[in-house]
């Protein structure tokens, strides 16, 4: 089939170079590219318009965005290939650093669990936000020195019985979040 739209930098991108990309709640599909800017970019589904956020004009990591997900109160996060995360709640952007416990490194993988937990996969490990629609929320940490097989996490899921799966560059760990054993 034939794609109905291409769009390029005459669409207002700032690189024709998509690197990931992700489809919000609303409906909106956001997305990162790999240039100088490292901007993000939200295509607009009502308005059909490109929309771009950069460091510098928001409060946001620099480097590109690397992994989306939607927290219950349709909020978006946002982690990022040199670290870092941040979430878009209101039309603002708020940045969560290795200052506020998250994993330090290219974040893999973002997670929102049956229990509307947040999860965050990094090269640092992998980190749990209990409540994401806090203004400050919270991190727990997991590493290696707490039972995982690496620091270096890349994916994590969850199985119909609230099981996380925990994928590690050494192997896949089983995390039961309740009593916090690997």
């Amino acid at each position: 089939t034939k794609p109905t739209r291409v769009y390029t930098v005459k669409d207002g991108m700032t690189a024709n170079s998509v690197f990931r990309l992700f489809e919000d709640a609303r409906g909106d599909i956001w997305f990162s590219t790999v240039d100088n800017l490292h901007a993000v970019h939200r295509w607009d589904r009502a308005t059909d318009r490109i929309h771009i956020y950069t460091p510098q004009e928001s409060d946001m990591p620099i480097g590109a965005a690397t992994a989306f997900a939607n927290d219950e109160g349709g909020n978006l996060w946002m982690g990022f290939y040199t670290g870092g995360l941040c979430r878009y709640a209101n039309g603002r952007f708020t940045q969560f650093t290795e200052k506020d416990g998250v994993p330090s490194g290219f974040v893999r993988d973002l997670f929102i669990d049956s229990k509307k937990r947040l999860w965050i996969a990094a090269n640092g490990g992998l980190s749990r936000v209990d409540q994401p629609l806090a203004d400050r929320p919270q991190f727990v940490n997991y590493t290696a020195k707490a039972g995982l097989a690496s620091d270096q996490v890349t994916t994590v899921t969850e199985d119909r019985w609230g099981q996380i799966y925990v994928g590690t560059g050494r192997g896949l760990d089983r995390l039961d979040p309740d009593s916090g054993k690997i």
